[in-house]
């Protein structure tokens, strides 16, 4: 949701270079997936059966974009630090997520302010700007969880950067990794899960992080087969059939265990390969549509934050069950334009403080 690679690879015969070609069209999905799983569209009930369920099932678990999101940023993640220093890949973070995100805390603060009456304290306030108000005790569930994840990870990234790129045996190493953060976020698990939560809904998500880096470290040069995608597909169906089960016989597991999210380490890597794959077929007969994911790919934290920004306001002002399914489609294509439309503000705001900064760079006098 961060990571905008467009650099395209022509013959993608390699896993690596099916999700480099199509990593755009993969965070476009992910993008309108998430929309669709937090939007208020409720399934019309005279649907058959055979086809409700599936669609219930698809935006039930919608979250999982998120884990998309976050598999993808992991690859993208061990090639940025492949390519800059420490120094630069911290400088290219920033700048890549703090035009959004500063732009989004001035027009959280304003809307509250003039809309609600609404004030931050100074102390909530700097929890926004410097990413901290999520891990704070007294600052919880401050603005989006995403956003303070994504900037953790970023800033853990180099420690399995470095010991991934030092291994002769990268799956090895990698396994080991997946597991430790695996194994270390179960420390959220607690009976007390209401307070643990942000921290298992965030931390539950740091092993699909590192199976991205490991992906991108280990199999670049591995060429995709036949049997690849039937591997994918199996371990895709296995990771699905426990979420089902969970959900259908053991919801009790859901939240208090991160039983929501740990399955995804199955799904979303598979999916999204399947997926990619899928792209590559339809490419030349889905051009356009193609075109239109990618575009979605590139705004997907704007429209992210927004849709859950306007999302968050509607629900506090009507009672959603009272909607009708065509209401609730727009306001959910409402929450995908207005984040497209602050995207591509944000990008206005950032060439014109470029510009201007060149400019006063070359008018300076030398020394």
């Amino acid at each position: 949701m961060t990571d905008n690679d467009t650099t395209r690879v022509r013959k993608p015969n390699t896993t690596y270079g099916l999700v480099s070609r199509y990593r755009g069209e993969l965070m476009g999905f992910a993008a309108l997936w998430v929309v669709l799983f937090h939007s208020f569209i409720r399934l019309p009930d005279w649907l058959p059966g055979w086809l409700y369920e599936p669609l219930n099932l698809f935006q039930t678990f919608g979250y999982g974009g998120v884990d998309i999101f976050l598999f993808v940023s992991g690859i993208g993640i061990y090639q940025s630090l492949s390519k800059n220093d420490p120094g630069q890949y911290f400088k290219n973070r920033l700048s890549r997520i703090y035009p959004i995100w500063g732009t989004y805390v001035v027009m959280m603060l304003a809307v509250f302010a003039l809309g609600y009456h609404q004030y931050f304290s100074i102390k909530e306030i700097f929890g926004y700007l410097t990413f901290f108000g999520n891990w704070s005790s007294e600052l919880l569930y401050q603005g989006n969880w995403y956003v303070y994840t994504i900037m953790l990870f970023y800033v853990l990234a180099p420690i399995p950067f470095f010991l991934l790129r030092s291994s002769k045996r990268k799956m090895i190493t990698g396994a080991i990794l997946v597991t430790v953060a695996l194994l270390g976020s179960t420390a959220f698990i607690s009976a007390d899960w209401f307070l643990q939560k942000h921290y298992l809904i965030a931390f539950s998500r740091l092993p699909v992080f590192f199976v991205g880096m490991v992906f991108s470290a280990a199999l670049k040069e591995k060429v995709m087969r036949a049997r690849d995608l039937i591997l994918c597909a199996a371990v895709f169906c296995v990771g699905a059939a426990v979420m089902i089960y969970l959900l259908k016989c053991q919801p009790k597991l859901l939240w208090p265990y991160g039983m929501w999210w740990y399955p995804f380490l199955l799904i979303a890597p598979t999916g999204s390969l399947l997926l990619c794959k899928l792209f590559c077929l339809c490419e030349k007969g889905l051009r356009r549509w193609h075109a239109v994911l990618r575009f979605l790919g590139k705004a997907s934290l704007e429209i992210f934050l927004i849709s859950n920004f306007l999302f968050a306001r509607i629900k506090n002002a009507v009672d959603i069950t009272t909607l009708r399914v065509w209401q609730s489609v727009l306001i959910a294509l409402g929450g995908i334009a207005a984040g497209i439309v602050f995207h591509l503000l944000v990008q206005l705001g950032v060439k014109g403080v470029s510009s201007v900064y060149r400019k006063c760079r070359k008018n300076q006098p030398a020394e």
